[in-house]
């Protein structure tokens, strides 16, 4: 059929209308330009099934990547340092919560219960490490574990077989077998002026039977962090100190003299002894100083011994060597206006003096008189009255004394023992002319004369006095 005799078929079959306002005229087969084709809708369906397929791809594709990065996590935390570095994570948290104990038998370190809390805090404060060790067996392998840089304990992995994942993925697994804390137990002898400390904290040890050592039990969880610290406040760690013998000195010096370093050195660090010339005058006076012996053994030469005698004066010890010994007390020409309400040293000594030679007036050939500058129940109280007492004060020659009675009288080589005791060298000469014959004799008395301020009595009462506590003869020096 031509294209003429379709169009006259259609005409055809469609039915005459009035041409109206409701039904204008419309051309020919115009409702089948509105119908929808069907190569649109299949464009759509397309459409939407392409894009249902790039979904699904996009979700299986990454699907595909999480699997592959949880195998390549899983490989990366199956290696050894990882395993172990974990382990170090899991034993940090356990000790901030004080629970270590899943990690280690920490009932077998004879450790007490403040060292378990100590290295409990200590690992869950500090930075946490590890290294590798030397090991001989393929499987196993051996680390040092470090909290800042000091050993804890070690671990030990050993080798727990193969893993296969996306049939190339090969994975050695490696399990902890053991941990086990360090512990450190060892004992040092240092000298007694030698301190360890550690952490700040000082460490106590067992003094030898002369007080010249000290040993050292030292004790810990963890490499000791001891530090040495000498008399004059040098330091230095005791890993650096090798076999501990120290260079220094011997200084033998009164116990007011002062030895300086970084710091003063206290006297509680020397070993005292009582001189024989403080004998009685330490009885009654505790400034009476002792001979202190300090046994200075150095560290290092970051501080150097400096030495003040009792007055504050530096002394020279450039030349004493490693030995350094004084014994006598630097003096003064004059009493120190230190010492309170002194009396006159020469005139309590021309007293003692007159005394001994019968020429001191008083009962008991004036003992009484004298009596009232000595100490009860002192030794030289003890010497006077057994003088004034006995025979023999009977045998000494009728003379008389010379006008003056003292011809020299002289008071030196001034001491002071803090503000109620002090010493003097006191020299005394008289003149004695002896009655049967009338020889002429010199009597001398060249004498150190201690001094103190003290209640001798029992009374209850603070009655205090100015005595003589001592008298020591001083030796001529020979022509």
């Amino acid at each position: 059929m031509d294209e003429k005799n379709t169009a006259l078929a259609v005409e055809e079959r469609m039915p005459e209308q009035p041409i109206t306002d409701e039904n204008p005229i419309r051309p020919r087969g115009w409702k089948s330009l509105f119908k929808p084709r069907k190569s649109e809708e299949k464009r759509r369906f397309l459409g939407r099934s392409y894009l249902i397929y790039v979904g699904a791809l996009v979700v299986l594709s990454l699907c595909v990547v999480l699997y592959v990065q949880s195998v390549l996590a899983s490989y990366e935390a199956a290696q050894p340092d990882n395993v172990v570095q974990a382990h170090l994570n899991d034993m940090q948290k356990a000790a901030k919560r004080g629970k270590l104990e899943k990690f280690a038998a920490l009932d077998s370190l004879q450790a007490t219960e403040d060292e378990l809390d100590a290295y409990m805090s200590d690992m869950a404060a500090g930075e946490m490490s590890f290294r590798e060790t030397k090991s001989t067996d393929n499987q196993l392998l051996t680390y040092d574990l470090l909290c800042d840089n000091y050993k804890i304990g070690d671990v030990t992995l050993k080798y727990a077989g193969q893993e296969t994942k996306l049939l190339i993925f090969t994975t050695d697994l490696w399990e902890i077998e053991n941990f086990s804390v360090t512990a450190y137990r060892f004992d040092v002898t240092l000298p007694a002026t030698v301190l360890p400390s550690e952490n700040g904290q000082a460490i106590s040890g067992t003094p030898s039977e002369d007080g010249r050592t000290v040993t050292y039990a030292i004790s810990s969880l963890t490499i000791p962090n001891i530090t040495l610290t000498d008399l004059l406040g040098n330091t230095k760690p005791y890993s650096q100190c090798g076999d501990c013998d120290f260079d220094g000195y011997t200084v033998k010096v009164p116990s007011n003299f002062t030895l300086k370093g970084k710091d003063t050195v206290p006297v509680s660090a020397a070993i005292l002894t009582q001189p024989d010339e403080f004998k009685y005058l330490a009885e009654y006076c505790a400034e009476a100083p002792k001979q202190a012996e300090y046994n200075v053994r150095l560290v290092s030469d970051d501080y150097s011994l400096s030495l003040f005698d009792n007055l504050g004066n530096p002394v020279d010890i450039s030349k004493m060597g490693d030995t350094i010994t004084i014994t006598k007390q630097t003096a003064l020409d004059a009493l120190p206006q230190t010492v309170e309400n002194a009396p006159d040293p020469l005139e309590l000594a021309k007293m003692w003096s007159l005394f001994m030679t019968r020429d001191l007036s008083g009962t008991r050939y004036g003992f009484y008189r004298l009596e009232e500058y000595l100490i009860k129940d002192s030794y030289l109280r003890q010497v006077a009255w057994k003088w004034a007492t006995g025979v023999d004060i009977t045998f000494t020659s009728r003379h008389t004394l010379g006008n003056p009675p003292f011809q020299v009288a002289e008071a030196t080589n001034f001491v002071a023992y803090g503000t109620k005791a002090f010493s003097c060298d006191i020299r005394l000469e008289k003149e004695l002319r002896l009655t049967a014959t009338g020889a002429k004799v010199n009597d001398v008395i060249n004498s150190t004369f201690y001094f103190v301020y003290c209640d001798d009595t029992d009374d209850g009462k603070d009655n205090p006095h100015w005595a003589i506590a001592d008298k020591q003869d001083i030796a001529e020096a020979a022509e």
